[in-house]
């Protein structure tokens, strides 16, 4: 049987109309599938973005043992490199380390997270053969209102009496390089 060239193009369309609506219901998503992932997305990306809005404050807050390091090296960089001597001194009021040069010119300020450090002290370390036999005091008994800094960048000896919220801490610093030479942690 031979068929017309006109019913040929009408029985195509008719079996390429039945596979489209055959396929049409199982391949792609539907709208409101869509519209859920959508919705799921924003959701993710909107918690993500509080989160992240919120981090910032947090990566700001740094320890007071970290201010402290960051001061002592300013204190002694600027006194080495700029060669003009600097004094380290600890301003309560302001929650905050002030690094200054003989003129008293503000030459850096460090400041502690409010209400986070209860006291800090300096205290100079005299050399055993200055001491004497019989000291009438401890050089800890002695303490000091601020940290002197040559212009050569060096300093005395000295002890930092460091208390905060969460802990005491006693540190022994370097002359030279004004790295930690002693930590002592106390409870």
């Amino acid at each position: 049987m031979i068929h017309s060239p006109a019913r040929v193009p009408e029985e195509r369309s008719v079996f390429i109309s039945e596979v489209v609506k055959q396929t049409a219901g199982r391949a792609g998503f539907t709208v409101v599938e869509v519209f859920m992932v959508i919705a799921l997305l924003a959701a993710v990306f909107t918690l993500v973005v509080v989160n992240f809005a919120e981090q910032p404050g947090k990566w700001k807050v740094r320890p007071a043992k970290a201010v402290l390091a960051e001061a002592i090296s300013v204190a002694h960089d600027t006194s080495r490199i700029e060669k003009r001597q600097t004094r380290l001194l600890f301003d309560e009021e302001l929650q905050s380390l002030l690094v200054e040069d003989v003129d008293g010119l503000l030459v850096g300020q460090h400041s502690f997270q409010p209400d986070t450090v209860r006291s800090l002290t300096f205290y100079r370390i005299l050399p055993e053969e200055l001491k004497g036999e019989e000291p009438a005091f401890e050089p800890e008994e002695d303490s000091v209102a601020s940290i002197d800094f040559h212009s050569s960048g060096a300093s005395a000896p000295f002890r930092v009496e460091l208390e905060t919220t969460d802990s005491r801490v006693s540190l022994i610093f370097d002359p030279f390089s004004n790295a930690v030479w002693e930590e002592e942690q106390e409870l």
